[in-house]
């Protein structure tokens, strides 16, 4: 087991082999902050600006934080540099914001009761020289202007005359997320005229930022068009041009945004306006902070590239490059800053240190001395220093605020950067010790007779003898389990006695027991109360303080309360299907303040409403769909358990962590599915929609509310008009070129836009109902592929017309409050799934159909299916069945890529309604956090009783194999970001720490024979007393079905063992594309190859591929009991309580495909005597009972091989040689790969075959033609990865991709392009 290690600052390396440069180690990060504009978002007050300064990344002790120029203390904020979250305590409330590379981010300050929703934008400030004259010309086309032509190696550019730091630019670039445009704001400060700076309005101009070319460098194109005459520059005296606030500008940045040139158009409209060459470079962000001259001075600060005192900037004094001038310095500064009447100093390149001449130096102070410096020079600061004395009383009046709990992480990475949870891993390791004190007198006395049997004490003993519930001696089950923990671990070991124990067995039936234990559910919970607070101490003060102060918090859940109601009242709007519908919404609103007042649980409500605001709600959007900087994918899955694990902690009834996990899901339904609809033609139903549309007419027309009806009554009218089929199917058809023509991922918004002016532009007559036509357009259009996605689970051709009408009933509630967030509050079409369209309430009311309280919600199942399906569709979109091992030091651990849970027609759909959204970066995101989400099984639901244990155990053995799948094949395993692999599936699926339930049966399974080091002397008599009663024995090493597992077979060179073969002589059974089943000579393909798994009792299903059509891919198809007592392949058959199914109507229905074996004498085994390499064993069919369940009892009839094939009889039959066997490359695929012509593809996905059946490895690839320069072609795996490099040439070919192992060679064609995106029609 990997040590699992804390990698914060305290644990951080003391040197390093090669030390960085110092400008590598120096980062500075500006951020613009403004509101979200959502519903009743918080009024407080906000710093503008927030400037984290880092001058060495290797030492977080330097690290400064500023808000606006507020220094705060180093103990009042932290920033953890993996994820890009910032947090601080005390000024302006606390804060948080999660940041991403070069974009900006998302947050929340203020106090937990007056939260204020906030973007931060990223903010560039440019120096420009200015000048006339410099030989910039219009670019015409036919007559029109269409842009600027310049030359900055021309002698007229180069020797005009240029005014020296005329214009201070600063532009600020705000993302919109993956669902909306990003916007850019300007402000234009003329430095010579000294006029108002001049910052647009938005929706007053026209701007774009994005990447070009010049002479084959990569370059940043700026654009800002001004829509109205710009702001007076009346300053005096000024030279050169007479203002530089411009109508028109064009510019180019270099590739790092470190310098510009470009033109700007002033004084009137073209062509008759004035062109002004403009020239500048960067503000170095590194120049930040408080400065001193020489000890004794008084200190300055330097921020946005100004000279500043007491908070307010110094005429004359700006940074240009790496410059501060100043000149005519007042007097009373001089003496006091120890600086000239006017002068300069150069800054080296981290800002740290600046030579002002005449060997006078300006240092940077640090932290604490800076603090320390200002408050010594009170006077001239006394603004400054009044806001730190606020700051710093907020921080120390109370150590208990939101903040300190958002601090509280459980995970940790190990010294390979490998995640794991700590609080976890130590609730697992105490239940190994109260299961070692357990283990029954008598045997251990038997195998460790001289060793003293562990006793238990302390808090661990108090666990072990708490009472559970429904359970009279607790004690009791842990010693039943005790036979199967010692077999478990003892079935490797070196005696010879050891061969007879069945390890595989043993570890199933510990599973299924552990799945439905009261007492591990309560007792585990126990234990990590008792660890998360043994980690994060603070938490038992958050838990006595909700207590004792309860009636002081109760006003504060009340007002909470209020707001929600508020919004219920304000934005939802209910239809005639659901009148009382805000009745409901507001009664399940009021129960969650009720349930936190009643229970004294005000800290759990608190961070419940903390991270379900709209701020942190756009965070998870925004990570889904962009890289954000994060070396890893796993952190939104991180951050989600991470958050329920504390609201476990605060509310040990889950009734919060419920809470929480169900909002998830909701805005998973209303915000990010919609927005990943890809406008396929495939999932759309032109009908459908229609029936949509007729639909909210109908239900709305008479509405209540006025505005909805009158919205009702124009959407009406379009539906009435005698174009109105053309008018659809036009719209339908422009959505899918728009989609088809914006390579952008989740391009929703921009899709939307251009909606909207060509519906407008098609369709004058309806111009002013175009934003709300298009909203609902698009709102059902995605609303109905979700909503069938969650419930249905089928393509539109084979929905009845029941399950038609349900969908569209379903999905007209979202439709209702998008035209209500449209017409009531004025959304804008691009904004409609953005945080800021749908409240919070609106999203409830939106998914109000389809969620339920409970373990049975279809929201819940829905997203999990959605999950298993993405990553189904990653591995292969169609037909894979096979097992992918992963080799991880020397381990090989299998992974079912198909569970039997997903269909392949749904793996379909999902690609299909996703379309090209659902790549690998994003798959690998979405994925498991729909996954995730989609557990709804709380503790608070578990606790319910045993069907809701059950039904969590269900659930998480469906899903593990596909989230090991995304953290294997996805971008987690490119950027080494995986799991540790000692608590990968337990890390990935503790929804609450106590949840790992199922997962943590490696420290129930302790394996005490290893961990002793003293091999048991009378290991024959504990097999003959205890294992053989228990079932656990197996007549020698591996003689059982249950070691049919994968495994690198050192007499077969070293190949992976993927499945195995099954025959009688020297014939194989084999299976035919239809189903049937033959005999033959074997192959190493997957119609001889098949897979086994064995449950707990010995039952075994036996699984493989086939192909009934020839022109679909092929199928999962499981050995099958006929009812006319033939034996074939067959699809999964139905649940029990289901009728029994077969391929067609007519043909024999499926009565088992559940199998007992019974070995006949002991296996063949591998010439390492390790693992298993043949077995010969009978085998029978078992029927279920009358209540669907089946039991090694209800055996009967055994399978017999003839001469053409297998059939079943009663009495006896073949004894079936089983030989493990390896998988030739088989089914194989590949899809097209298509890269935007100059784009730089993300190295954080690969592009590779795919299989029906996973094949052995070790396998070589070759690929031809040679792939382009921008991708490397992996021999080993046969994976196209990007190097990083820009995708160009343009160019489109097809590739041959050839995969070979020593069984067998396979090859697929596939066509990779590189091409410009194609324009709208």
């Amino acid at each position: 087991m990997t040590a699992l290690t804390d990698r914060s600052a305290a644990a951080r390396p003391t040197h390093l082999a090669t030390p960085l440069p110092r400008t590598d180690r120096t980062e500075a990060h500006l951020f613009t902050l403004s509101r979200m504009n959502t519903f009743d978002n918080g009024a407080g007050p906000l710093p503008g600006q927030v400037t984290l300064l880092r001058p060495d990344v290797h030492d977080p002790s330097q690290d400064q934080l500023f808000l606006d120029q507020l220094l705060l203390p180093r103990d009042a904020w932290r920033y953890d540099s993996h994820d890009r979250r910032l947090s601080w305590r005390g000024a302006f409330g606390g804060g948080q914001l999660t940041l991403t590379t070069g974009r900006g981010g998302t947050g929340v300050i203020g106090p937990v009761d007056a939260p204020i929703n906030v973007d931060a934008s990223s903010t560039a400030n440019f120096l420009c020289d200015m000048a006339l004259n410099t030989g910039a010309t219009y670019e015409t086309s036919g007559g029109t202007v269409v842009g600027f032509n310049w030359d900055p190696t021309s002698p007229a550019w180069v020797n005009a005359d240029w005014v020296k730091g005329r214009l201070n630019l600063s532009y600020t670039v705000t993302t919109g997320g993956p669902f909306q445009p990003p916007t850019i704001t300007f402000t234009f400060t003329d430095n010579q005229t000294e006029d108002v700076p001049w910052s647009p309005g938005l929706g007053t101009f026209a701007s774009t930022l994005q990447l070009g070319n010049r002479h084959g460098l990569t370059v940043w194109d700026l654009t800002f068009k001004s829509n109205v005459p710009p702001q007076d520059d009346q300053g005096e005296p000024f030279t050169g041009p007479d203002s530089v606030y411009p109508y028109w500008m064009q510019v180019v940045e270099d590739a790092a945004a470190s310098a510009l040139d470009g033109v700007m158009m002033i004084d009137n409209l073209a062509p008759q306006g004035t062109l002004v060459g403009m020239r500048g470079v960067r503000q170095n962000a590194r120049i930040t902070g408080y400065y001193q001259a020489a000890e004794g001075q008084a200190p300055f600060g330097i921020f946005n590239g100004q000279l500043m005192v007491d908070g307010q900037p110094v005429p004359g004094a700006a940074v240009r490059g790496d410059t501060l001038f100043w000149d005519t310095l007042p007097a009373d500064l001089r003496g006091r800053l120890g600086l000239a009447a006017q002068g300069q100093a150069t800054f080296e390149a981290d800002g740290s240190l600046a030579d002002a001449g005449q060997g006078q130096m300006l240092r940077r102070l640090s932290g604490n001395h800076a603090l320390a410096t200002l408050k010594a020079h009170e006077d001239l600061h006394p603004a400054l220093t009044a806001r730190h004395a606020e700051a710093t009383d907020a921080l120390y009046s109370s150590t208990l605020d939101i903040y300190g709990l958002l601090a509280m992480n459980p995970f940790v990475q190990n010294s390979q950067g490998q995640w794991g949870d700590a609080v976890q891993a130590a609730v697992t390791n105490d239940l190994s010790n109260i299961m070692n004190s357990f283990i029954p007198a008598d045997m251990w006395k038997l195998l460790f007779p001289q060793q003293p049997q562990p006793s238990l004490t302390g808090e661990l003993a108090v666990v072990a003898n708490s009472p559970v519930e429904g359970v009279a001696d607790p004690k009791a089950w842990y010693q039943s389990l005790a036979t199967a923990v010692m077999t478990s671990g003892m079935s490797g070991g070196s005696d010879v006695n050891c061969n007879n124990m069945n390890g595989p067995r043993a570890d199933q039936w510990l599973k299924s027991q552990v799945g439905t234990s009261k007492v591990y559910y309560t007792h585990s919970q126990l234990l990590f109360t008792y660890e998360w607070q043994q980690r994060f101490p603070l938490t038992a003060q958050y838990l006595t303080d909700q207590q004792t102060n309860a009636g002081t918090y109760s006003p504060q859940i009340d007002a909470q309360i209020a707001q929600s109601v508020n919004d219920i009242n304000t934005n939802v709007v209910a239809d005639a299907t659901d009148p009382d519908l805000k009745t409901k919404l507001i009664t399940e609103v009021t129960a969650v303040g009720a349930y936190a007042k009643t229970n004294s649980l005000y800290w759990a409500f608190a961070f419940y409403s903390y991270n379900t605001t709209p701020a942190v709600l756009a965070n998870i959007a925004l990570q889904m769909g962009i890289n954000t900087g994060s070396s890893d994918g796993t952190t939104l899955s991180r951050l989600f358990q991470q958050n329920v694990a504390v609201l476990t902690a605060l509310d040990p009834s889950g009734y919060f962590a419920q809470q929480y996990t169900t909002t998830i899901n909701t805005f998973m339904a209303t915000n990010i599915l919609p927005s990943m609809f890809g406008f396929t033609g495939d999932a759309q139903s032109f009908d459908l929609i229609k029936q949509y549309l007729q639909y909210f007419v109908t239900q709305n027309l008479n509405n209540e509310d006025q505005q909805i009806a009158q919205a009702a009554a124009q959407i009406s009218a379009i539906l009435q008009d005698e174009d109105a089929d053309k008018m659809l199917h036009d719209s339908l058809e422009a959505l899918r070129d728009f989609s088809g023509a914006i390579q952008d991922a989740l391009a929703l918004p921009f899709i939307a836009n251009r909606f909207v002016k060509w519906f407008t532009a098609k369709f004058p007559r309806f111009s002013s109902v175009s934003n709300l036509f298009g909203s609902l357009l698009i709102g059902g259009i995605t609303g109905l592929a979700v909503f069938n996605l969650v419930t249905t689970f089928k393509q539109w051709n084979k929905l009845t017309d029941a399950q038609k009408a349900q969908v569209v009933i379903e999905a007209s509630q979202i439709g209702l409050q998008i035209v209500a967030a449209v017409v009531k509050r004025g959304v804008r079409i691009y904004a409609i799934y953005s945080v800021e369209g749908m409240t919070r309430a609106q999203r409830a009311a939106a998914v109000s159909k389809i969620i339920t309280v409970g373990e049975d919600s279809a929201l819940d199942q829905g997203l999990v299916r959605i999950g298993n399906s993405a990553a189904r569709w990653l591995a292969d979109t169609e037909g894979t069945i096979g097992k992918l091992a992963v080799v991880d030091q020397g381990v090989v651990t299998a992974v079912l890529v198909n569970s039997a849970e997903t269909a392949a027609e749904q793996a379909g759909w999902v690609g299909k309604v996703f379309g090209r959204n659902l790549d690998e970066f994003i798959a690998t995101r979405v994925g498991p956090l729909f996954i995730l989400a989609g557990i709804g099984f709380s503790i608070y639901q578990i606790s319910q009783g045993e069907k809701g244990i059950q039904l969590a155990s269900d659930i998480i053995n469906i899903v593990s194999g596909s989230l090991m799948l995304f953290g294997t094949l996805g971008g987690w395993a490119v950027s080494g970001g995986l799991i540790a692999a000692d608590g990968f599936m337990a890390g990935l699926i503790s929804v609450a720490g106590p949840l790992a339930v199922l997962l943590a049966l490696a420290g129930v399974g302790l394996m005490i024979y290893e961990l002793t080091q003293t091999p048991p002397d009378p290991v024959e008599e504990f097999v003959k007393k205890y294992v053989q009663p228990a079932g656990f024995y197996v007549a020698g090493k591996a003689s059982s079905v249950d070691y049919v597992t994968q495994y690198i077979n050192p007499d077969q060179k070293n190949l992976l063992m993927i499945g195995c073969t099954l025959g009688a002589g020297t014939s194989v059974l084999s299976a035919n594309p239809q189903g049937t089943i033959g005999v033959g000579a074997a192959t190493a393909l997957p119609d001889c190859v098949w897979q086994v798994t064995t449950d707990a009792q010995g039952l075994s299903q036996i699984i493989t591929l086939i192909q009934p059509d020839s022109k679909s891919a092929p199928v999962a198809g499981f050995l099958s009991l006929l009812d006319d007592q033939t034996v074939a392949f067959r699809p999964q058959m139905a649940k029990a309580a289901n009728p029994p199914q077969g391929l067609l109507a007519d043909e024999p229905k499926v009565t088992s495909q559940t199998w007992l074996s019974t070995p006949s004498g002991t296996a063949t085994l591998t010439s390492d005597g390790k693992n298993l390499a043949a077995l010969n064993l009978t085998w029978q069919a078992v029927l279920p009972d009358a209540k669907g369940n089946y039991a090694p009892a209800q055996a009967a009839g055994f399978l017999l091989q003839t001469a053409s094939g297998v059939t079943y009889q009663a009495g006896s039959g073949s004894t079936f040689t089983l030989r493990m066997s390896g998988m030739a490359p088989n089914y194989m695929k590949m899809v097209d790969v298509n890269f935007i012509l100059n784009s730089t593809p993300s190295t954080q996905q690969s592009f590779g075959p795919a299989y029906g059946v996973y094949p052995s490895t070790p396998a070589t690839f070759a690929l031809s033609p040679q792939a382009p320069s921008f991708l490397t072609f992996g021999t080993t795996t046969g994976a196209l990865v990007p190097t990083g490099q820009s995708a160009t040439p343009a160019s489109s070919g097809t590739y041959t991709v050839t995969a070979q192992n020593a069984l067998g060679t396979a090859q697929t064609t596939f066509t990779l392009s590189v091409a410009a995106p194609t324009p709208p029609a």
